[in-house]
């Protein structure tokens, strides 16, 4: 099957040299599982996935998903996390194989995303809506990472790496959390990435969540990615008032809302600059970065010392 170089390109900055074997074996991969999940009219599926997604009908659980790329941990994760949250809010995962990369989703339709609704405000109410009695405790079976681990993996890399300027901005947005986990200290299976293009409107008007990252961590950061995601959109002009709805729904203070936001902006940031991690491309993008980080920062929390938001 031809897949778009595009989608290649974005495999490789994600996968490495990986890659290339697994393009090289992607149409042995379809045919093996067409044939034991009696797929048929495999097509492939545009999205915004670092993975590839395919279209398809199965005789086994009808109009699916087949979601293919290359094995790694992030795939076991995934696919605990759709089989541990039974709140009914997640698409249903049919079959998977874990060490091949692939798994058999239930494909939601229409399927149109958040971002399809025009008024922000009335985006907001939505995903807060979603939100609201999404969490439990978690004492299921299966090891997740958690948001201090994130962390903490992100400011080794960038301390020994010696890039001091994004490091400054993850060690702070690790203090913003550690701050927030004082009152804020459920441990709950979070998706982890509930942004717009993760949640789909489904036949009965209602919303459906797909590609969870799971993570364990307080629920209040699942406020945080789709905030991020309209700052980057609109700027700050109307967060305030997004805020302010998903805080009376959630029942949040505003001040610790935005202080999520803060902290996994900063996360999110460290990672962009991580899988960048070359001369020449980390140069082109980490002026956005830190602007974007110092921003949300001063937003969040007010600018801390020896951080330079204008850079």
């Amino acid at each position: 099957m031809r897949i778009p170089q595009m989608a290649i390109m974005k495999l490789r900055e994600n996968f490495g040299d990986a890659t290339d074997l697994f393009i090289t074996g992607l149409d042995g991969l379809l045919e093996k599982y067409s044939h034991l999940w009696r797929l048929s009219g495999v097509q492939y599926m545009e999205t915004v996935s670092v993975n590839l997604l395919f279209t398809c009908s199965s005789d086994l659980y009808g109009s699916c998903v087949l979601k293919a790329g290359v094995p790694n941990p992030e795939v076991a994760t995934e696919v605990h996390s759709l089989l541990d949250n039974a709140c009914g809010k997640y698409c249903k995962i049919w079959d998977y194989n874990i060490s091949d990369g692939v798994l058999l989703l239930e494909r939601i339709m229409p399927g149109a995303t958040l971002k399809a609704v025009q008024d922000c405000n009335e985006r907001a109410g939505i995903m807060a809506g979603i939100m609201k009695g999404l969490h439990s405790p978690y004492h299921g079976m299966h090891a997740y990472p958690t948001y201090g681990v994130w962390y903490d993996k992100l400011c080794v890399f960038f301390e020994t790496s010696g890039r001091r300027e994004i490091f400054e901005y993850v060690k702070a947005g690790r203090a913003i959390y550690r701050e927030l986990r004082l009152s804020y200290h459920n441990d709950c299976l979070l998706h982890g990435d509930l942004h717009h293009e993760n949640v789909l409107l489904n036949q009965n008007g209602g919303y459906t969540i797909v590609d969870p990252k799971g993570v364990i961590g307080d629920p209040i950061m699942e406020t945080a990615r789709f905030l991020l995601n309209e700052v980057e959109t609109n700027g700050f002009g109307r967060i305030a008032g997004m805020i302010s709805i998903m805080g009376e729904i959630l029942e949040y203070p505003e001040k610790d809302i935005k202080l999520a936001l803060a902290a996994d902006c900063m996360l999110s940031c460290g990672w962009s600059a991580d899988e960048n991690c070359d001369d020449r491309r980390a140069a082109a993008i980490m002026p956005g970065l830190i602007r974007t980080c110092g921003n949300v920062y001063q937003f969040g929390k007010g600018a801390p010392d020896g951080l330079h938001l204008n850079a």
